[in-house]
């Protein structure tokens, strides 16, 4: 996790690994600690910042997926 000051939004870091055999669909996240949960990625474009939400990232099997800061791994 990482707080930011004030009003700004916090920020939770985590990976994903599909263990399983068949692929995976990850349908969302939730923590009773906070309100709202979404997860995204973060992009530049022309110099400014932006979030674009992911729906529903898919690992097959064996694939890992990394939340973590600066973008998607």
């Amino acid at each position: 996790m990482r707080l930011l000051p004030g009003e700004l939004p916090a920020a939770g870091y985590f990976t994903v690994t599909n263990t399983g055999s068949r692929p995976l669909v990850l349908v969302g996240a939730e923590s009773p600690a906070f309100e709202t949960v979404m997860m995204h990625k973060s992009t530049q474009k022309d110099g400014t910042a932006s979030m674009e939400h992911i729906e529903e990232p898919r690992l097959a099997p064996g694939e890992s997926v990394k939340f973590s800061p600066g973008g998607i791994t």
